[in-house]
């Protein structure tokens, strides 16, 4: 686990590595590229996945996901698609029986990406966002997307929170140079908004200009998924007595 400049409140487990790095957003291509890389020459075979501490891999059981992994065997990465979902109760923690609501289908769904280790040699680059990988050789497979598992991702809890993420990312692409003025459009539209939309329009449209989405004067679309966290990320999780 990276514990990164970010405003994700988490705390880690005991079995895991955390390392902290307090450099600028603006490096995260670097870092998780320098990850991989670290990685695969200590692990030759299997997937590294890279999620933030607000996403979720939604599988029921582990050889679920295993089964999953087997059947693209052969590509050098996958892309997993977000399902963008939220607290009913804005909250700036999500413990395990946090209600929340979100969405199955979503008009722009963004993915982040897998890498098969097996294949890492081939990855020159991964993209700022995790969002994707740059490959030395061109490879059919290598925009290989992975239906499910979905990723659910809880991008808003409360609006300081969004706030001040929009505010970091915007810091953190503004210092490099490789990004378009196209990036983060999002971002920019919640620093220069004054008074925000509901918070299902925000996570409807996360990624994206929400009036690019959604007509901001209508009601904001039923969510289509409900539940506890524990209830909807249960990776074989025994069900308490």
């Amino acid at each position: 686990m990276v514990r990164a400049n970010a405003c994700t409140n988490w705390r880690a487990r005991k079995q895991l590595e955390v390392r902290h790095f307090d450099e600028a957003g603006k490096y995260q291509s670097e870092l998780m590229t320098s990850i991989m890389r670290e990685v695969a020459s200590r692990i030759k075979c299997g997937w590294l996945f890279f999620l933030d501490a607000d996403e979720f891999l939604m599988v029921r059981q582990k050889s679920d996901l295993v089964r999953q992994l087997k059947r693209h065997r052969i590509a050098p990465a996958l892309r997993m698609i977000w399902l963008n979902a939220y607290p009913t109760e804005p909250q700036t923690t999500i413990v395990p029986d946090t209600p929340i609501e979100g969405y199955l289908e979503l008009p722009r769904p963004f993915k982040k990406v897998a890498i098969n280790l097996r294949h890492a040699a081939k990855v020159t680059t991964i993209v700022q966002g995790n969002h994707d990988a740059v490959f030395n050789i061109s490879s059919s497979f290598g925009k290989t997307i992975l239906l499910e598992p979905r990723i659910l991702h809880l991008p808003i809890r409360t609006e300081a929170q969004i706030r001040r993420k929009s505010k970091l990312g915007l810091e953190a692409n503004g210092a490099r140079r490789d990004v378009d003025a196209s990036h983060s459009t999002h971002w920019k539209q919640i620093a220069a908004t004054d008074n925000l939309p509901n918070i299902r329009w925000l996570v409807y449209s996360y990624g994206h200009r929400w009036n690019d989405i959604v007509n901001n004067d209508a009601s904001p679309p039923k969510p289509t998924l409900t539940g506890r966290l524990d209830q909807l990320v249960d990776v074989g999780r025994k069900p308490q007595s």
